[in-house]
């Protein structure tokens, strides 16, 4: 009885010898080495094969332990990626990273559900779709939504691959990382009949790519407005103006400072408005100012009653506008959420803007695209005290939301990593940790990637397949359950 228990219906004798807490070691370890992928480590090759482990931990055991290795699998993945996490919010972060981990669990269920008569290539198919699907849910579907390490983030140094990101976004990146790490397990691992299959059409998709890619790099996208990115965590605005003096002898078109440079609440018309325009007019640049702005919120209270917000003067010293964040961190009074997205003329364009947390997500950005931007603009605040690991990751964003969208961005951070990247991904500037104040050269682009015409609908559809197709073998599941009785092993 041990050992049907151990196995599922089907499991041929040459993996039963496989002890259950082996299984759970080499997933959790499978977990930790997938990590590597994303910075700091940053060997993104790692991404195409760190699956493949924990595909043979899983293998032929019944769905309830799948899920468990699947889970432990999760947990070391999110338990090495996130440490930070615990500077911010301390031992709640046991129970983050286990929600986080809970992904890789529904991941675990689809892989055990799937029937072993099915093809190596359908196989593929469908752990590429589950995995882009789950991962679309975690990142922008619910709640506690959190859109780091998707597996397609992990590829933002491989160039040549990025540039699909302008098609089907990072998602699509995340389902080739799946497939190949499917066909891989098929090939080498089971030695399933007709695997090679799927393994060629994998490396033949990724040769496509990086060859269509490496075409697409050859295009060098003029760059026609200079940009200068205020790093500074001083929370001062002294400090701020005093940088905005500084960066206007290098005649920039934008000076943009952090996010939430100013935690006062700043109000059209006031003082602070009108001393921001002055600057704005000192400088002859446009001006793009982090603060909080007031938000009518009945029954919020005075600290709570706020928009995260980002102003824009002209550099005539008018006030033009703000645009408020839309993607509030969840547990930290960051304000109340905006629903638009406006966007703004500068000299040669239209530029939007996006605050920090809202460039971890596509949407604001594809957004702001159809509004007309030509150029987005990101203050962000990465505190210090977050550590290392947490700018170079959340960095490592930027390039994704460039590609997708075809523009350039310029992103100020307060002490994390401020950048310029241009449409391709690729960094024309990056700063350290340390306050300063950076000049660089952006551009305007205004022709719409496929992504952000119809591409962005490639992860819905992976996520509503994936349902269809869980109901569906829930129910055959059931049904065998029923005919062979609980030693099934459901």
């Amino acid at each position: 009885m041990a050992a049907q228990d151990e196995t599922a219906p089907g499991t041929t004798a040459s993996t039963t010898h496989r002890p259950f807490r082996v299984r759970l070691l080499v997933a959790s370890l499978s977990g930790v080495i997938l990590a590597q992928a994303f910075p700091p480590a940053g060997w993104y090759p790692i991404a195409w094969v760190g699956l493949v482990p924990l595909m043979w931990a899983m293998s032929d055991l019944p769905p309830l332990r799948a899920r468990a290795v699947g889970f432990a699998a999760g947990l070391g993945f999110y338990g090495f990626a996130m440490h930070w996490v615990f500077h911010l919010f301390g031992a709640p972060s046991i129970a983050l990273i286990a929600i986080e981990a809970a992904f890789f669990w529904v991941f675990a269920a689809v892989f055990a559900w799937m029937p072993r008569s099915w093809s190596p290539t359908v196989r593929a198919i469908v752990l590429a779709g589950a995995w882009a699907g789950i991962d679309y849910f975690r990142s922008e579907c619910w709640w506690l939504r959190y859109g780091w390490f998707g597996l397609g983030y992990s590829q933002t140094a491989y160039l040549p691959l990025l540039q699909l990101a302008s098609v089907f976004g990072g998602y699509g990146i995340t389902f080739l990382i799946v497939f190949t790490n499917s066909a891989l397990y098929e090939t080498v691992t089971r030695r399933a009949e007709g695997a090679y299959v799927s393994l060629v059409t994998a490396v033949a998709v990724l040769l496509l790519c990086h060859l269509t890619g490496t075409q697409r790099l050859a295009w060098q996208p003029e760059t026609t407005v200079g940009i200068a990115l205020v790093q500074d965590e001083s929370f001062d605005r002294d400090s701020y103006l005093a940088a905005t003096a500084s960066a206007a002898l290098q005649k920039p078109d934008i000076i943009i400072w952090p996010e939430l440079a100013i935690m006062d609440v700043v109000a059209k018309g006031d003082a602070a408005s009108e001393q921001l325009a002055r600057a704005a007019a000192d400088a002859r640049a446009d001006l793009v100012v982090g603060c909080k702005t007031p938000a009518d919120a009945p029954g919020k209270s005075a600290e709570e009653a706020f928009h995260n917000s980002a102003l824009f003067f002209t550099r005539e010293g008018a006030y033009l506008g703000e645009y408020t964040k839309h993607h509030t961190v969840q547990f930290v009074n960051d304000g109340i959420p905006g629903t638009e997205t406006p966007t703004f003329p500068c000299h040669s364009g239209r530029v939007g803007i996006m605050i920090c947390y809202d460039a971890d997500y596509p949407d604001v950005a594809r957004d702001l695209v159809r509004n007309g931007a030509g150029l987005l603009l990101v203050p962000t605040l990465d505190a210090m005290g977050w550590g290392r690991a947490q700018h170079l990751q959340h960095a490592a964003m930027t390039p994704m939301r460039a590609a997708e969208t075809g523009r350039f961005i310029a992103r100020a951070a307060s002490s994390g990593i401020s950048q310029i990247v241009d449409p391709c991904g690729r960094e024309l500037l990056r700063t350290g940790t340390e306050p300063t104040i950076a000049v660089g050269m952006a551009g305007m682009t205004f022709h719409i990637t496929p992504y952000v015409a119809w591409g962005y609908l490639f992860a819905p559809v992976c996520l509503y397949a994936t349902l269809a197709l869980c109901v569906c073998l829930a129910v055959l599941r059931i049904r065998r359950r029923r005919e062979l009785g609980p030693s099934s092993g459901f």
